[in-house]
């Protein structure tokens, strides 16, 4: 029998998005139009205690990592737990409250997990907010040294 598990120490786990852009070249008054890829990184890394940190970059994890662990001003603490494949994350991120519903992948596969809700409540108006996920799932990093 298989258990849900988290893998603490052995890295963070990144979930890249990347989409498309057209941008104007050439000035503003040009009507040269370029295609841009554009990526931002969510990350967490699980610790044993129950806390996660969290952080949003449009750095690559190698760069990224190396903050991460600098105690960087856009880097998140929160809570999170596992229940059966289900992990849920809890953070404020200064301006707002986010949770985080993912899912493990089954069968020895617990290196991903696919985030299944994103919501926030805004700290001003209270509002709570349903973010768009798509199927791209949350990937361990594996580090060889931890910063």
């Amino acid at each position: 029998l298989s258990r849900a598990i988290v893998y603490l120490s052995l890295g963070v786990y990144v979930y890249e998005k990347s989409y498309w852009k057209t941008c104007t070249v050439g000035g503003s008054l040009s009507l040269e139009r370029e295609l841009r890829k554009c990526s931002y990184y969510r990350y967490l890394r699980f610790f044993p205690n129950g806390d996660v940190v969290y952080a949003l970059m449009n750095s690559e994890p190698k760069i990224a990592l190396k903050n991460i662990y600098a105690d960087h001003k856009k880097v998140y603490q929160g809570r999170y737990r596992v229940r059966r494949r289900i992990v849920e994350v809890e953070v404020d991120v200064g301006y707002m409250l986010l949770w985080m519903k993912l899912k493990l992948y089954s069968k020895q596969k617990f290196n991903r997990m696919l985030i299944q809700s994103l919501d926030g409540e805004d700290y001003n108006s209270g509002e709570i907010t349903s973010f768009p996920v798509t199927n791209d799932p949350f990937c361990l990093h594996r580090m060889k040294r931890m910063y």
